[in-house]
């Protein structure tokens, strides 16, 4: 697993950054807004805390700004119910929007979990037709 990224900001925009590492090997990761919002400027080194998510189409890698937040990414993706994004018809990116959307404030993701999973699922599909209408 690639826990941990460091390197130079290439690039940033809403939902993906990209990393050049001292080795020379550039990573593309899609990141929650709140790690958008502490990034530093371009051309500047840059720590990201990593999960690789594997899928059959596609490897996906993320990063977070702490260790408690990706921790909390890989508990989510445990979590009954998660697992239908993967399952989910649509662009990879919609469905990493609809998981990062709730990865911005951790505690409200968590909060939103332990109210059951019918409610966890409500919000995930009001979310996705949000995004599906844009």
């Amino acid at each position: 697993m690639i826990s941990q990224i460091v390197g130079s900001l290439l690039s940033k925009d809403i939902g993906r950054v990209e990393l050049m590492t001292a080795g020379g090997t550039a990573y593309e990761l899609t990141i929650p807004l709140g790690v958008y919002e502490t990034l530093p400027r371009t051309g500047e080194k840059c720590t990201l805390h990593t999960f690789l998510v594997v899928k059959e189409d596609a490897w996906h890698l993320y990063g977070f700004a702490t260790p408690f937040e990706r921790r909390v990414f890989q508990r989510v993706l445990d979590a009954k119910g998660v697992d239908m994004l993967a399952k989910m018809p649509g662009k990879p990116e919609v469905q990493a929007s609809l998981l990062m959307t709730f990865m911005q404030v951790p505690t409200n993701f968590v909060r939103t979990l332990i109210a059951g999973p019918q409610n966890f699922m409500y919000v995930l599909d009001a979310r996705k037709r949000d995004l599906e209408s844009k």
